[in-house]
């Protein structure tokens, strides 16, 4: 039986996509205080926690279970590669002219950068030579690591899900904290950008955040809630994202996932179990569409901007509020289509070829 949909955590998703495309976003000191626009490394953070605890949501059964899935290996792989790859795909071929003019024309890219992007981009492959994680669409690389999360999620959780509860949070916990703990103590050591390549983009660097997040959702399908009490969670969570936002920029310490991964988890889990009143109302459905569309306006937000910085001639008059505006605007109408036109038909696609049962919408 599928497990009903979590508003609130889909919600989350747009908020955290925007924060990354405020980010990115050049003007952004002339726009937003410093503790708003730096905050997108740590909304990818957020998204690696909330991928493990969704989709051990939607997919894992409890250890008196027979089978640690409620589909097949085959399906559930499929499942994901329907998720992912139509607006994936959408974003590589809005930005392939930029990657292949900086190859073909203006010589920024040489012949072996070139060779590694359309080799190892197309088959999420981008992350594990870190060098080359950032080519064609930036964004991508993170998906990249995702891939790799999909590939073991079927062992972590049949491994996880016989552990006692406590111990199980406990030790991802514990994960997250060493090597949180490992990239900050080697965060100034003289590799240059070869060794902050691989502490930032390199997929086993990221594995704790997923792993907590299964942990999380274990947790969460094994205890009983009780709805003012992950209210709670929630709110202390927002909390603590809120205080780390506000003092991140002049302490850098506290983006590490060491820190910042403890009021994410606790704005997961408080928002699964918390029936928010607001998530039923006008604005909260909009919202909630925004949500199902943010993963459109993750991936295509930078083939966008740079679409948009070639259309001088549509917004040299504009005051710089108004650019911002019109970019937004324009990126997430793109991404909102994209979503209803591309990702929504790609997946029954995959499921028409290939008889594999549509996931919930939140995964």
């Amino acid at each position: 039986m599928a497990r009903p949909n979590i508003p609130l955590l889909t919600a989350a998703r747009f908020f955290a996509a925007l924060l990354v495309v405020l980010f990115h976003y050049p003007d952004k000191e002339v726009l937003f205080p410093r503790w708003l626009a730096s905050f997108g490394n740590e909304a990818v953070v957020f998204f690696f926690v909330l991928s493990g605890f969704i989709l051990t949501y939607v997919h894992a059964q409890l250890a008196t279970e027979s089978s640690s899935l409620n589909v097949s290996n085959r399906q559930f792989f499929i499942a994901r590669l329907s998720r992912i790859l139509p607006a994936y795909l959408i974003g590589l071929a809005l930005a392939a002219p930029f990657f292949f003019y900086g190859f073909l024309v203006s010589d920024v890219l040489n012949a072996t950068t070139f060779f590694l992007g359309i080799t190892l981009v197309p088959l999420f492959l981008q992350s594990w030579w870190p060098p080359a994680a950032l080519l064609w669409n930036a964004p991508a690389w993170s998906l990249s690591v995702e891939w790799f999360f999909y590939i073991f999620f079927p062992v972590l959780v049949n491994a996880m899900r016989g552990i006692q509860k406590w111990k199980l949070i406990a030790s991802a916990f514990l994960l997250v904290i060493c090597v949180g703990a490992l990239r900050y103590a080697y965060a100034d050591i003289s590799g240059g950008p070869a060794w902050h390549n691989f502490i930032s983009y390199f997929p086993l660097m990221h594995l704790p955040q997923f792993v907590l997040g299964i942990a999380l959702g274990l947790l969460f399908l094994r205890s009983r809630q009780n709805p003012s009490r992950n209210r709670l969670f929630f709110y202390l969570g927002l909390f603590g994202v809120v205080l780390v936002m506000a003092f991140k920029p002049d302490n850098e310490w506290l983006s590490n996932p060491a820190i910042i991964s403890i009021p994410f988890a606790a704005l997961i889990y408080g928002a699964a179990g918390w029936p928010c009143d607001f998530m039923r109302n006008t604005a909260g459905k909009a919202v909630n569409i925004l949500g199902e569309a943010s993963y459109s306006l993750y991936i295509l937000h930078i083939p966008v901007l740079l679409w948009w910085q070639r259309a001088e001639v549509f917004t040299a008059n504009l005051s710089p509020w108004a650019e911002f505006c019109s970019y937004l605007l324009l990126t997430v109408g793109l991404s909102l289509s994209t979503f209803y036109l591309v990702e929504q038909p790609g997946r029954k696609w995959f499921v028409y070829r290939l008889s594999v049962p549509l996931a919930p919408k939140l995964a």
